[in-house]
């Protein structure tokens, strides 16, 4: 047997199935897994979850698909994108980069630290890096004074622009740091591209749905951005083959929505105990002159990962879709939502790889 990391099993690529879509069967040898790690089972060409043997506490996972081989991906793209956002004394929009940056004890005076019960609440959340600081940080993430933050939000179609030297460099305690005992590694470092002497709306934060990009030539692609409406459709309209093999494990709803010359299509599974929120997703993208299958991604909701609901709805953020970078396929994003981590452009082409937002979701 061959041990495969649960990481990489999360979108999972298995043996194809012809000709078998919504059919269920019941499940054959059941694997258990332990320490992170799941086991594959060639000889049934599925990836099976059951309880530990030796731990009863350990909760059971009923998922069992079995679906088309998924293409590895050739294109693997390195640029950084960050998230905007409303920074903790809700004055600033702030953009973190401590995802990439990894701030220590350097990079904040040692003195704000060491003081931070005479200096208060409301100036620890929030201030100003100068000199020293703001010189380690430029030097420490390569960039320099000529440089400038594209800020592009994808819900407005608009695109900012800001010379790094008109910018200020600050430290944005995270919204999970202890107030009563602050070190510098609670502090999200990056650049303030607004302040207000009032409090900021989440309206005017760019609603977490700005991107930010630090260099010398803008690379987005201006007024591309769509929001996703999705269709509802039979699901035997569903393009790719497919097989439920336990019988818990429901068969959801079916969607499409069409962009530009393609067809995107999801196909959501549920739990019986969950029978209106979608645990899994199959999304589907189709070539509408070719008739071709371009792009193939598995989801699954754990821990940190949800499905986001296909329903329109004012708590559930939107799903955008299209052509965000210059040189790039479309892309879509919003198909689901991290709680620990960050969520990803997903382009529409089986070549290439998801990009990962750098959003700094430390908990």
């Amino acid at each position: 047997m061959k041990y495969i990391p649960f990481s990489l099993l999360l979108l999972a690529t298995v043996s194809s199935c012809d000709g078998c879509k919504n059919k269920s069967t019941s499940t054959t040898d059941e694997i258990y897994v332990s320490d992170s790690i799941k086991e594959y089972s060639p000889e049934s060409q599925i990836i099976q979850y059951s309880q530990d043997p030796e731990n009863t506490d350990t909760p059971i996972d009923t998922t069992s698909i079995e679906f088309e081989n998924i293409p590895t991906a050739s294109v693997t793209d390195s640029i950084n994108l960050y998230i905007a956002g409303l920074a903790q004394n809700e004055k600033a929009i702030h953009v973190s980069f401590s995802d990439i940056y990894q701030n220590d004890t350097l990079d904040v005076p040692p003195h704000y630290i060491k003081n931070q019960k005479k200096l208060g609440k409301e100036f620890m959340k929030y201030f100003p890096l100068t000199g020293n600081y703001r010189t380690r940080f430029f030097k420490r993430m390569k960039f320099s004074e000529t440089d400038t933050l594209y800020l592009y939000n994808i819900d407005k179609n608009r695109l900012k622009k800001f010379p790094l030297s008109t910018l200020r460099v600050a430290a944005n305690l995270n919204v999970y740091a202890d107030e009563k005992d602050i070190s510098s590694y609670n502090y999200e470092i990056g650049f303030e591209v607004y302040y207000a002497k009032d409090k900021l709306s989440k309206e005017e934060a760019e609603n977490g749905f700005a991107f930010a990009y630090v260099g010398k030539e803008n690379p987005f692609v201006e007024n591309q951005m769509e929001v996703v409406t999705w269709k509802e459709i039979k699901t035997s309209a569903f393009p790719a083959n497919y097989k439920i093999v336990n019988p818990k494990y429901r068969l959801g709803k079916a969607y499409k929505y069409h962009y530009k010359q393609t067809t995107c299509y999801i196909q959501d599974f549920t739990e019986d105990d969950s029978y209106y929120d979608p645990i899994a997703r199959y999304f589907v993208v189709m070539d509408n002159n070719t008739k071709k299958i371009i792009k193939r991604q598995f989801f699954k909701s754990g821990e940190s990962t949800s499905i986001t609901p296909a329903e329109k709805s004012d708590i559930i953020p939107p799903t955008y879709i299209g052509h965000l970078l210059k040189g790039k396929p479309a892309c879509i994003f919003g198909l689901y939502g991290e709680s620990f981590g960050c969520e990803a452009l997903v382009f529409l082409s089986d070549n290439y790889s998801d990009l990962p937002i750098q959003c700094d979701n430390r908990h």
